[in-house]
């Protein structure tokens, strides 16, 4: 951004010297990528860090320790804007070295590691709904269950990456909810049977 007392030479806009951070913020962070390629243009100033990245260290202390008499944990903090997203991110590491985990990896590490706890939510709230009590009384059962939610779950996660190819899009863009949507309009048979009934291993059937 250009600074107080700063003069722009002739022929020069004054968007030329609008930072990448204040773009990403307005605008999502690929279509920002994807001008600048277009058009050629690059920051003025070679940086480490992307400008949509700022890190800083701190000290973190404990809350009881409001006079901070005990020495506190130095961290490195990073904070991220993620296209798509209102507001920012922040992650703390105690990883202080920049070139052992450098603040890009470790924002784009961070987005990846949420994707877990949404196959949990897929799995578990969508696919099985909110209220999922596994029927069998047994634990082979419960394994038999257990193993059907998770195929389904692949099967449904491999259609949409096929979807996505043909689109040529990224597959996680594509909504999982909808997808099984999809997929239940066209199951017109389901099943409506419990699983065959299983006994704990070791134990005979009676005679």
């Amino acid at each position: 951004m250009p600074r107080a007392g700063q003069l722009k030479s002739s022929g020069e806009r004054l968007s030329d010297r609008v930072a990448l951070g204040v773009l990403t913020q307005a605008f999502p962070q690929a279509l920002v990528d994807e001008v600048l390629a277009e058009t050629d243009r690059v920051q003025q100033r070679n940086r480490l860090l992307p400008a949509r990245l700022v890190v800083y260290f701190v000290e973190i202390f404990d809350r009881s320790d409001i006079h901070h008499t005990r020495r506190g944990v130095p961290v490195r903090a990073v904070e991220y804007t993620i296209a798509g997203h209102e507001g920012a991110y922040r992650l703390l590491t105690t990883i202080l070295d920049p070139d052992q985990a450098p603040a890009a990896e470790l924002a784009e590490l961070y987005a990846q590691r949420w994707e877990f706890e949404s196959t949990l939510d897929e799995i578990k709230t969508h696919l099985g709904g909110p209220h999922l009590v596994l029927r069998s009384q047994h634990p082979d059962g419960a394994e038999q269950e257990l193993y059907g939610f998770l195929l389904v779950h692949h099967a449904i996660r491999h259609l949409m990456h096929q979807a996505a190819q043909q689109a040529d899009q990224d597959p996680d863009r594509i909504s999982f909810t909808r997808s099984l949507r999809v997929v239940r309009r066209q199951v017109t048979d389901q099943a409506a049977f419990s699983p065959r009934q299983t006994r704990p291993r070791g134990q005979s059937h009676p005679h």
